[in-house]
């Protein structure tokens, strides 16, 4: 297994995860916060889902906002949600949200979340398998620091891990509210 088939491995390892897991969950629980200012599963799935885009996007390729498959493909229309210029640098993916923007996030219909899920993750395992024998070690830059690609496609890759546990989390806190 080359380096590329093993990163290619994780990301669908995780992705087959978390769909199996949200074709199990309830509707109630995909938009339940465990406080006001916490994320639900829904808007965790499509965070993990645009900063997969933007890392894509704009540091591995080299491209802006605009070519980013939530724009370019129209998954901003599809979803209801255009998130131009909120948060931090303007990027639309939830972080530096304030509490009335997070609030503001409308509940995505599950069935084009998990599509445009699948596309980022298809686009950057297009991506690793476009690459060249030394791909991984190319430099590309991002916020202010260069890098490999593969410390990016580590960054995202530790990101969507830890937001899976964060899933998981909100489901057990769920789980517990409705035993009591």
């Amino acid at each position: 297994m080359t380096p590329v088939e093993m990163l290619i491995d994780l990301i669908d390892f995780n992705a087959d995860w978390l769909k199996k897991e949200l074709a199990e969950m309830s509707d109630e629980l995909l938009v339940w916060r465990p406080d006001p200012g916490a994320n639900n599963i829904n808007n965790t799935v499509w965070h993990v889902s645009r900063m997969l885009d933007i890392f894509q996007t704009r540091f591995l390729d080299g491209k802006g906002q605009e070519d980013e498959l939530y724009f370019a493909d129209g998954w901003a229309e599809k979803l209801g949600y255009d998130s131009r210029g909120i948060g931090m640098m303007g990027m639309g993916s939830l972080i530096g949200y304030t509490a009335e923007e997070m609030q503001a996030i409308p509940t995505f219909a599950m069935e084009p979340l998990v599509a445009y899920f699948d596309a980022t993750h298809e686009a950057t395992k297009a991506f690793l398998r476009a690459l060249p024998a030394d791909g991984l070690q190319q430099m590309r830059k991002g916020f202010s620091a260069e890098q490999p690609v593969y410390a990016w496609v580590r960054h995202v890759y530790l990101d969507e891990v830890r937001h899976l546990g964060e899933i998981l989390a909100i489901q057990s806190m769920w789980q517990r509210q409705q035993a009591e």
